[in-house]
């Protein structure tokens, strides 16, 4: 039976687009490292609605900012990685007429599938699939802290209620904290940590998927995996049976989420 979810990756991938190529001094190891290497293997859950991609790295235009976000260093284009290294070569000009195209190219599209995943009426839910360094990055969250093997963002606090900024969370803080408890059980065999809206709470695409002023949103959260456990030591190379054995530890927890929503959320309205 398939599971009635829609996954995201917004960061898999490491390719360019033909024409930037020439421009970008980042090497693809470089945006590999620097991206969420091979998550759309480790969250290619079997028989979900739609598995939603990125075509390219997130250098190129992050599709996990918001449209209008604007920031050499973590906006919707940028003009440093996360170890504050250049990405382009000298005497190159990333303006706001360039931005405006990447967006239209890759931005747009990314979002006008997401949201035709989230309005059919079999999607439930959604997840929002990612990897971390499992040591904040000079650019990043937490700086030169280690991370935990797993992080839910609900857009929330640690204990899923809300921010005092007020955004909208993406689940009640009590379904939150039953999906941390949850996949906790799920993990626990293997000695794997879970955290709940630390070092990363949710960023666009989980405002977007469950925004409730937007037709067709759905509950879900982010979810990030620490690299080290299913990456080598040069956090580049992929352990297959890593790899596999989240896979199906992810399709069982999605399974049980997909379940407790059903049992608890109201009938959807036709």
């Amino acid at each position: 039976m398939p599971i009635a979810a829609v996954i995201s990756t917004p960061h898999c991938s490491a390719d360019l687009p033909p024409e930037l190529a020439p421009v970008f001094a980042a090497d693809h190891a470089r945006l590999l490292k620097q991206g969420d290497p091979f998550t759309d293997q480790v969250f290619a859950l079997p028989d979900v609605v739609r598995h939603v991609k990125a075509r390219y790295s997130r250098f190129v235009c992050d599709l996990n900012r918001a449209r209008e976000r604007r920031s050499p260093t973590n906006g919707v284009a940028t003009l440093v990685d996360f170890d504050n290294q250049r990405l382009y070569r000298q005497g190159y000009n990333l303006n706001e007429e360039e931005i405006q195209r990447r967006l239209s190219l890759y931005y747009d599209p990314f979002y006008a599938e997401l949201a035709q995943a989230l309005a059919r009426p079999e999607t439930l839910f959604f997840i929002d699939g990612h990897s971390m360094d499992a040591v904040g990055p000079k650019n990043g969250k937490n700086p030169g802290q280690p991370r935990p093997d797993f992080a839910i963002g609900t857009r929330g606090t640690e204990t899923g209620d809300l921010r005092p900024e007020a955004f909208p969370l993406s689940l009640s803080p009590e379904i939150a904290r039953f999906v941390r408890a949850r996949l906790e059980t799920i993990v626990a065999d293997q000695g794997w940590s879970v955290a709940l809206n630390t070092p990363f709470f949710g960023d666009n695409v989980t405002r977007f998927s469950s925004d409730p002023a937007r037709p067709g949103a759905r509950p879900g959260f982010q979810l990030e995996v620490n690299r080290r456990l299913y990456l080598e030591a040069d956090n580049l190379t992929p352990r297959p049976d890593a790899i596999a054995l989240l896979r199906d530890r992810l399709a069982i927890f999605a399974r049980e989420i997909e379940t407790h929503l059903r049992a608890t959320l109201p009938p959807r309205k036709p």
